[in-house]
C-alpha cells in the first residue's frame, strides 16, 4: 500500500498536525482526558481498619461448611454406586441378549427338526 503524496499541501496543514500531535500528547501524558487530579500527599503512617468478627458466626460457618463437605462426599459415593450399578445392569443385559440369542437359535434348530420330522411322515 503506497502513501498518499502529501506535498502538494499548503505548510500550515502540517503544522497544524504537528499541534494536534502534541496536544494529543500531552493530554494523555498529564491525565486531563482522564479526569486525574492530584490528590493529598501520601502520608507514611498506614491506617489499620479494625474487625470485629463475632466468633459464634464463624462457628456456625465452620458448622455448615463441614455438613456442606459431608452431603458432597455422600453424593460422590451416591454417584460412584450408581455408576457401578449401571455397569453391572449393562454387563447382565448383555448376557441376557446372549442367553436370549441362543435361545432363539435352538427354537429355530427345534423347529427345522419338526419340519424335516413332519416331511418324514407324509
Amino acid at each position: 500500500m503506497d502513501l498518499p503524496d502529501l506535498s502538494h499541501l499548503p505548510p500550515w496543514a502540517a503544522v497544524l498536525f504537528v499541534i494536534c500531535l502534541a496536544v494529543i500528547f500531552a493530554a494523555t501524558r498529564t491525565g486531563w482526558l482522564d479526569g486525574l487530579k492530584k490528590g493529598p500527599p501520601v502520608t507514611a503512617q498506614a491506617q489499620v481498619a479494625a474487625v470485629i468478627v463475632d466468633p459464634s458466626a464463624l462457628n456456625r460457618l465452620t458448622a455448615s461448611a463441614e455438613a456442606l463437605n459431608m452431603t458432597l462426599l455422600q453424593l460422590d459415593a451416591t454417584g460412584k454406586s450408581i455408576a457401578r450399578s449401571s455397569a453391572a445392569e449393562a454387563r447382565n443385559s448383555a448376557l441376557l441378549a446372549e442367553d436370549v440369542e441362543k435361545l432363539c437359535d435352538g427354537i429355530d434348530k427345534l423347529r427345522e427338526e419338526l419340519i424335516r420330522a413332519a416331511a418324514k411322515i407324509e
